[in-house]
């Protein structure tokens, strides 16, 4: 029989998942009809189903959850990085609200990362904000206190009020549960001045909802009081049901402490009105159990008993652990005061039971809190991890760059000590070059004026044999001078030329093979060119007559193709 109704469960089950997905995927083709309908574009449909979410998140949280998720694949197909961001904060808030702090801590660690990525500082501040709010509720003070004091400072870089705001009231709930009351109140003020400076009304009202429950800690009860009736006109105005249900509920309890037992009845009567329009269960049950306190504190035992009862049985139901316990351990004392040691003993099982899962509960917590706190640093590793390798790879190109730079500098300072010495070695060589042709000129004009003399010699030996008695004198006296001037003319060409080879080597060479009909004459000519001698003092040692040494530079242009050019004859000799 077990395995029959075994099977049929699973069988049951079976059906029921397509229902249930059905359900779902109906619900979101519905939520985005209703958008589309009245929205034509994917940014304005994102933007309305995060007001959606974000106006049900008290009061229907799975609505709220199924218009964030809405907003975020809305917001990934359009690859829309503020929106997805926005998205999953708010999905982040509303699994906190639930107290799924594993989903929680995953969106708000999947926004921090792109808000980042993205350089989007706000956003940044705001997933800080929430990743602390998550280990808050998980007693892990020192991480949610660098999360809140990490918000603020960035929050303050960019002179987002209400982000510092926001992060400052964080951090005086933190001093808040070390009981440091005084740092605690500083933060809070600070936090609500800042609010009331840009009239954020819900933010103002958070704030004086703070301030009051310090002061009830403190015992201060009638300036507990005019805070939350402050905070209370603003719920109202704002019309957030919860949010009054939990002002007029602390009210209570500050009547309760009181004394006022009447009003705080009449105060607790208020907010059970508006939870149980919510829905709110526990909210409900801790109304049940300020009932009982107050009946109790009046003396009326049994209507007490009948709250503390209705207060167990709505724990029971829900399995709200701690309401169960407070309930049981309430009823338990009242019975031992009457003597009903049998019912009291059954209320003292019920809170052993409640006790011992708060326990298991508060281990699990703890669970929750390692994993997440591991969850966290596996990602904050991975993080440094990137960032080193991006820091060494950073490196690696810097250094690159660097030797680059070293290099290039190596190579063009060799190129330019390599330019200057090629640049001397041209100098030195053309200054030697100069002072050969010089040496070279010279050395001519020695032999040219030798070459006079010798002519004379010769002149003046033509001249005696012409005097001479004898034919065979005459003859012999005028031989030799003529001797004597021919091979001096020939000896002077050829030691100017051997001396201009020596300098100038190559040059004929080279002349004669571009121009080979050049005479003798003209290679002497290009000679005294090369040497950049003028007409003048070519003249002057041959002996010829300028206007012949003219026709025999035009005729030489011709000869090297440049009669019709402007190439000076110099110029173009030097460079063979």
């Amino acid at each position: 029989m077990t395995g029959v109704k075994k099977n049929i469960i699973t069988i049951l089950f079976i059906w029921m998942i397509p229902l249930v997905l059905w359900s779902q995927l109906t619900n979101i083709k519905d939520s985005l009809t209703l958008l589309s309908t009245n929205f034509s574009e994917p940014d304005e449909m994102i933007a309305e189903a995060l007001r959606i979410s974000k106006e049900c998140e008290d009061t229907n949280s799975e609505k709220a959850l199924q218009y964030a998720d809405l907003a975020y694949n809305l917001s990934e197909n359009q690859k829309n990085t503020q929106g997805k961001i926005h998205s999953l904060l708010q999905l982040g808030n509303i699994y906190f609200l639930r107290s799924d702090y594993n989903e929680a801590m995953e969106s708000a660690l999947k926004s921090r990362e792109l808000a980042i990525n993205f350089q989007m500082e706000k956003e940044t501040g705001n997933s800080l904000i929430l990743i602390g709010r998550v280990y808050f509720e998980l007693n892990s003070y020192d991480k949610s206190s660098e999360m809140f004091f990490e918000s603020l400072k960035l929050f303050e870089k960019i002179n987002d009020k209400a982000g510092i705001a926001e992060s400052m009231g964080y951090v005086g709930n933190l001093f808040y549960t070390q009981k440091q009351y005084e740092k605690a109140l500083d933060y809070l003020n600070k936090a609500l001045e800042l609010a009331k400076q840009i009239g954020n009304l819900k933010l103002i009202s958070k704030q004086l909802n703070n301030i009051a429950v310090v002061y009830l800690d403190l015992k201060n009860y009638d300036t507990a009081l005019v805070f939350l009736n402050e905070s209370l006109l603003i719920e109202e105005q704002l019309g957030n049901t919860l949010s009054q249900g939990i002002k007029i509920f602390n009210i209570g309890f500050a009547e309760l402490k009181q004394g006022k037992y009447d009003k705080a009845i009449h105060s607790f009567s208020h907010a059970l009105v508006l939870y149980s329009k919510l829905d709110n269960q526990l909210q409900m049950a801790s109304c049940y159990l300020a009932f009982g306190q107050c009946y109790y504190e009046i003396d009326s035992i049994w209507k007490s008993v009948g709250f503390f009862s209705e207060a167990l049985k709505t724990g029971m139901d829900n399995n709200y652990f701690m309401v169960i316990y407070r309930a049981a351990n309430s009823l338990h004392g009242i019975y031992l005061e009457q003597n009903d040691t049998i019912t009291a003993y059954r209320y003292s099982v019920i809170e052993s039971i409640a006790k011992d899962s708060l326990t298991a509960a508060k281990n699990e917590s703890m669970i929750s809190k390692f994993e997440l706190q591991y969850r966290y640093e596996k990602v904050e590793y991975e993080k440094q991890l990137a960032q080193q390798a991006k820091n060494t790879l950073y490196v690696i190109v810097f250094i690159s760059l660097v030797s680059g730079l070293v290099i290039l500098t190596l190579l063009f300072s060799r190129h330019r000590i390599k330019a200057k010495k090629i640049a001397i070695e041209k100098l030195s060589i053309e200054k030697e070059l100069g002072f050969k042709n010089k040496e070279l000129t010279i050395h001519l004009m020695s032999l040219i004026k030798n070459s006079e003399m010798m002519a004379d010699v010769s002149k003046n030996l033509i001249e005696i044999g012409k005097g001479a008695k004898t034919a065979e004198t005459k003859s012999a006296l005028a031989k030799v001078g003529h001797k004597i001037s021919h091979s001096s003319g020939d000896k002077i060409w050829k030691e100017f030329s051997t001396r201009f080879q020596e300098v100038h080597a190559g040059f004929y060479e080279s002349l004669l093979q571009k121009y080979p009909d050049l005479s003798q004459n003209e290679l002497k000519l290009c000679a005294f060119l090369r040497l950049n001698m003028s007409s003048k003092d070519i003249s002057e040692l041959t002996g010829q007559r300028i206007p012949t040494l003219e026709n025999a530079r035009y005729r030489l242009r011709k000869k090297l193709g440049i009669s019709n050019s402007d190439v000076n004859l110099v110029t173009f000799l030097s460079q063979i």
